[in-house]
């Protein structure tokens, strides 16, 4: 694999720094290491990884985004396929063996999407970014209901609407919550327990009248997995649960404040001003418009005015 430079902190311009989100002790004592580097950062194409050993999943993924050098490119041009990443030891990632396990109904979530990635002035630079998406080490199991539901249709409207149509440049932080109380998956996989990430997050850093802003994301699949039963029934020792997040379960979508984000995923983000001033979670839905045609919009406060 090249040296690839991977997420850079001043893509949105030298007085406007986004460093890469600081983990707290416990969490840093879980980072894969990374072969070659004294950081374990994985570095790809306009993005990076950093990886849980022990979950097996990713802690979070790093993006810039660059509208005015989008190249559109399908993914039957990428080509891409699913891989791990041989920078780390195979046993730090889930791969083939979670995914295609019986009742293992999960989409290989992208936490970087595709398209993010795919911008460079050279064409063939910006598909082999696309194609470097596809490692185990870029993905967590999510049930389609919120993968491929207004989960995706905010990651399509930050790329489409508010980046490429406008040309600016945004960077984004993705990742699952690794919770200690996580459910666990129905089956074994290599004979070894698997806990399903519940609770998925974003926080999107952006430009706006030449001050540095961010908007924060908060969504949750427990009640789609126990529902369909694709994770074991609470047992009756573990009690109560230790969050209120369980309202989060139905595959729901929230615009949250930051500080909720930092609090329950161990992770420290940059400060920037933030227009959601309620500290209560916001539900997003989607609305008709009659803006630009009859299309659906998603109003988030601070991206839309």
């Amino acid at each position: 694999m090249k040296n690839y430079k991977g997420y850079q902190a001043n893509f949105l311009g030298k007085e406007l720094i986004v460093p890469l989100p600081e983990l707290n002790k416990e969490l840093a004592k879980t980072v894969a290491p990374v072969k070659k580097t004294k950081d374990n950062i994985l570095r790809y194409p306009n993005y990076s990884v950093v990886q849980s050993a022990s979950r097996k999943f990713p802690i979070y993924s790093a993006a810039n985004i660059n509208g005015k050098l989008f190249k559109s490119i399908t993914r039957k041009e990428v080509k891409g396929s699913w891989k791990k990443d041989r920078r780390i030891s195979l046993d730090h990632q889930w791969g083939k063996e979670l995914y295609a396990a019986p009742k293992s109904d999960f989409d290989k979530g992208h936490l970087t999407k595709r398209e993010d990635v795919q911008w460079s002035r050279i064409t063939e630079r910006a598909k082999l970014a696309a194609k470097e998406t596809f490692y185990y080490t870029n993905a967590a199991p999510q049930h389609k209901n919120l993968n491929q539901a207004l989960w995706r249709r905010i990651e399509d409207y930050i790329l489409h609407k508010e980046t490429i149509d406008e040309g600016l440049k945004v960077s984004v932080f993705t990742g699952p919550v690794l919770k200690t109380n996580d459910p666990f998956f129905v089956n074994e996989v290599r004979n070894q327990s698997v806990q399903i990430p519940a609770l998925y997050w974003k926080v999107v850093y952006y430009i706006k009248k030449g001050k540095l802003h961010q908007v924060g994301f908060l969504a949750g699949q427990e009640g789609i997995l126990r529902r369909k039963k694709i994770v074991k029934p609470p047992s009756t020792s573990r009690g109560k649960p230790k969050d209120n997040f369980m309202g989060f379960g139905e595959a729901d979508t929230y615009q949250v404040k930051v500080e909720l984000l930092e609090a329950i995923t161990g992770l420290k983000f940059p400060k920037a001003k933030e227009l959601l001033v309620d500290q209560r979670p916001q539900k997003l839905i989607l609305e008709e418009v009659t803006l630009r045609g009859s299309e659906k919009q998603i109003f988030i406060n601070g991206l839309v005015s």
